[in-house]
């Protein structure tokens, strides 16, 4: 799943520039790209890059590469909100689809995958998120919730410095106070909120977000708070379950979607072998222990192979398409 880290306001985070690689390393599990906006008393910058890892050591691609980084805006004193993100990709790689998705003065970064279902308008990328944007600055939340299908947990910084924290009731989002910075922090993990506590030194004490939640913070102070009713899934959001959350959501468990496979293992396909990587609630497993699991457990697991999430469905169908 992508990961998202959202500070209200920044202004008391101490060596910024030095805190966005602290950042960037913490999202790094994310290989797909890195990318934060924050609000300067110039306006609103920052950084996108398809290598967190470069740009933590501060490593530039040689000028015969692929240039990797591009930033935004122009840095200066941070005044207000600040917002990162790691990418796990479910669209096209590029640095234009790498967050912060920016169109019309607005900055927004998101975690999930939606259909927009609105009349059509002229994208800037060919990423979904930039429905979330373009809904959100068009219409409010109101026009999100009507328009897109899917699941999402974003942040957005709009064109007066004001941020907005919303979430559907499906992708995570949880949040802690901190006395040393006076703003609240949200994050799509527990353990991303320790990060950021660890930077600044304080133990943070993290809540998960209620369901459909639509904030809007000025500085560090929430000026409106509402509910909303999401449209809740489609066919898109659900094969991209895997990639996007890391879990199924059901998925699995829908008949329809998995017309052979019912209480057996896995492993009992041949779909899978030590070349795979297995990670359970973020403890790395062996083969031998992804196979001792239970079913349920074992679709539960992240699985990947070569740095990317496996689409175990698609090895399933490829596997029986082949006779196995």
């Amino acid at each position: 799943m992508c990961k998202v880290i959202i500070i209200p306001d920044a202004s008391k985070i101490e060596k910024f520039n030095e805190f966005t690689m602290v950042m960037a390393d913490a999202l790094s599990s994310m290989p797909d790209g890195y990318g934060y906006a924050a609000a300067g008393d110039q306006g609103v910058f920052g950084v996108r890059t398809l290598n967190p890892k470069a740009y933590v050591k501060g490593v530039k691609a040689p000028k015969f590469c692929y240039q990797d980084l591009e930033g935004f805006g122009k840095v200066s004193k941070v005044i207000g909100p600040a917002m990162f993100h790691g990418r796990m990709s479910t669209n096209v790689k590029s640095l234009t689809n790498t967050h912060p998705i920016s169109r019309d003065g607005w900055h927004l970064i998101h975690n999930g995958v939606v259909t927009d279902h609105g009349p059509k308008y002229a994208m800037t990328t060919s990423n979904d998120s930039e429905h979330v944007l373009y809904r959100l600055i068009n219409g409010g939340i109101e026009s999100v919730a009507a328009n897109l299908t899917g699941y999402y947990a974003c942040g957005a910084i709009d064109d007066d410095g004001l941020l907005h924290v919303f979430r559907d009731k499906t992708a995570p989002l949880y949040c802690a106070y901190s006395n040393v910075i006076e703003s609240m922090i949200f994050a799509t993990t527990e353990g991303l909120v320790h990060a950021v506590g660890a930077y600044i030194k304080e133990e943070l004490v993290p809540f998960e977000m209620k369901e459909e939640t639509y904030l809007v913070f000025s500085g560090g102070d929430v000026v409106l708070e509402e509910t909303f009713k999401s449209r809740g899934w489609d066919d898109f959001a659900r094969s991209h379950a895997q990639r996007s959350l890391g879990w199924e959501n059901d998925f699995y468990e829908e008949a329809q979607l998995w017309p052979v496979l019912d209480s057996r293992e896995l492993s009992e396909y041949d779909l899978l072998d030590e070349s795979y990587t297995y990670t359970l609630m973020s403890k790395a497993l062996t083969y031998e222990e992804f196979v001792g699991l239970p079913f349920d457990n074992q679709l539960d697991c992240m699985i990947t192979k070569d740095d990317r999430l496996v689409d175990i469905r698609s090895e399933f169908e490829l596997n029986e398409s082949k006779g196995a």
